[in-house]
């Protein structure tokens, strides 16, 4: 019996030391699974960070893409008052066109007068010659000389 009850103890401390080693390989892949999940919390913390970076990258993207648009609004006003200011400039250049075709009308009218006066002017030097050597009858002669008013030739212009 001894024997019988010898070899029930060894078997009983067999499976003790079973049970614990069980209970200890137990231990092992609980810490392992621990360690494994907290290398993955790891990493997933270090994902968040990069997409947080990558979230900022594509705000500062977006101001900056506003800021651009609003340059883009800011340069097509000043091309539409650069319009604005050529579209002036041609009306003003016009204007002064037709004043200088008006300057040189009245030129033209002036000369036309003066060529007028000018042969009147020989007629009186004639008339003159003709009385200084003495002519057989008296002359009577009108002179008209046509006169352009002043105020007519600064409205004109």
């Amino acid at each position: 019996m001894k024997m019988i009850v010898g070899k029930t103890n060894r078997v009983d401390d067999a499976l003790k030391r079973l049970d614990m080693l069980t209970r200890e390989e137990n231990l092992l892949a609980a810490a392992k699974t621990l360690e494994v999940a907290q290398h993955v919390d790891d990493k997933v913390t270090v994902i968040e960070e990069v997409l947080q970076d990558v979230n900022g990258n594509v705000r500062a993207t977006q101001e900056f893409t506003c800021h651009v648009d609003q340059s883009i609004s800011a340069t097509k006003e000043v091309i539409c008052g650069v319009r604005d200011d050529v579209t002036e400039t041609r009306v003003l250049t016009q204007l002064v066109d037709n004043k200088v075709t008006a300057i040189k009308e009245l030129s033209y009218e002036l000369r036309s007068e003066v060529d007028e006066i000018r042969g009147d002017a020989r007629s009186v030097n004639d008339n003159i010659k003709v009385t200084k050597h003495g002519a057989p009858r008296l002359f009577i002669f009108f002179i008209y000389i046509p006169t352009i008013p002043i105020h007519t030739l600064n409205s004109n212009v």
